[in-house]
C-alpha cells in the first residue's frame, strides 16, 4: 500500500494539462482583448486619415475657377470608403448603408479681419462658414470662438493657430465604434476627427466657393460671408499652390 501511495505521489504526467487548463481562459482572454484593442486603434486611424483625405481633395479645386458643386463633394465624400474601408464590413454587419454608419461634414471657413480695429495694432480676426454641406452642418453668420489643439472638435470652434486672412477646408468625420467582441461589456467608443487645410489654388484675397450647377439637391447650405481680408502683410497675392499648405488635426 505504501509503495502505490509513493508512485502516485511521484507521477506528475497530468501537471502539465491541469496547469494549462487553468491557464488557458486567461490566455484566450488576453488574445481576444488584445485584437479588440488592434480594431479600435485602427478604427480611430482611419477615421483621421478620412478626415485628412476628404480635405486634401476639395483643397485642391482647380485655378480657375476655384469652385466645387455637389459632385465635387460628393467624391470626396465617397473617397472615404477607400480610407476606412472598415466601416464597410461593419456597415454591411449592422444592415445599414456605409453612409450612415459615419458622419461626414465638409465646409469652407474665410477668416477676415475685425472692421472694428481696422489700422490698430495686434487685430483680431473673425471666422464664419462659407458654406457647409454634410451631417452634421457648421452653424452659418455665427463668429467661430478660438480653441486650444487639444480640445475636442466643435461646429462652432477652430484652432486658435487657424485665425490668419484667408480661408481653410474643414472636415469633420465622427464614427461611433462598437466593440466587435466585447460588445456589452467594453464601452463603444465615438471617434471624431477633423482635418483643417489651406486651399492650395486660391488667391489669400478669394475663397473655394459653391457652385450650384444643373442637378444640384440643394444639400449645400451657402452662408453670407465677406472675402478673406488680405491686410496682415501678405499683400503679395501669390496663391498657396508651392509646397503642402498649413495643416491641423483634432483628434479625440
Amino acid at each position: 500500500m505504501t509503495t502505490l501511495f509513493q508512485k502516485l505521489r511521484r507521477d506528475v504526467s497530468g501537471v502539465a494539462a491541469l496547469e494549462f487548463a487553468f491557464v488557458a481562459p486567461l490566455l484566450i482572454l488576453v488574445l481576444l482583448g488584445t485584437v479588440e484593442l488592434y480594431n479600435e486603434i485602427t478604427s480611430g486611424r482611419h477615421v483621421q486619415q478620412a478626415s485628412y483625405s476628404i480635405a486634401q481633395i476639395i483643397s485642391e479645386a482647380p485655378n480657375p475657377p476655384s469652385t466645387v458643386d455637389y459632385q465635387d463633394l460628393q467624391m470626396a465624400h465617397d473617397s472615404a470608403m477607400i480610407a476606412f474601408p472598415l466601416v464597410l464590413a461593419d456597415s454591411a454587419s449592422k444592415g445599414i448603408n456605409w453612409s450612415k454608419d459615419v458622419s461626414i461634414t465638409i465646409s469652407s471657413i474665410v477668416v477676415t479681419q475685425d472692421p472694428t480695429c481696422a489700422g490698430k495694432a495686434n487685430c483680431q480676426y473673425v471666422a464664419n462658414v462659407a458654406w457647409t454641406w454634410g451631417d452634421a452642418k457648421r452653424p452659418c453668420s455665427v463668429n467661430l470662438q478660438k480653441a486650444s489643439d487639444t480640445a475636442d472638435p466643435s461646429p462652432t470652434t477652430l484652432p486658435s493657430d487657424a485665425f490668419a486672412p484667408g480661408s481653410i477646408i474643414v472636415a469633420d468625420v465622427s464614427y461611433h465604434y462598437t466593440p466587435v467582441i466585447f460588445d456589452g461589456i467594453v464601452r463603444s467608443i465615438n471617434y471624431k476627427r477633423t482635418a483643417y487645410l489651406q486651399p492650395r489654388n486660391v488667391q489669400p484675397t478669394s475663397y473655394i466657393q459653391y457652385d450650384r450647377i444643373a442637378g444640384d439637391p440643394g444639400a449645400t447650405t451657402i452662408c453670407p460671408v465677406a472675402p478673406p481680408s488680405n491686410s496682415s502683410g501678405n499683400s503679395s497675392g501669390a496663391d498657396n499652390s508651392g509646397g503642402n499648405p498649413p495643416q491641423h488635426h483634432h483628434n479625440f
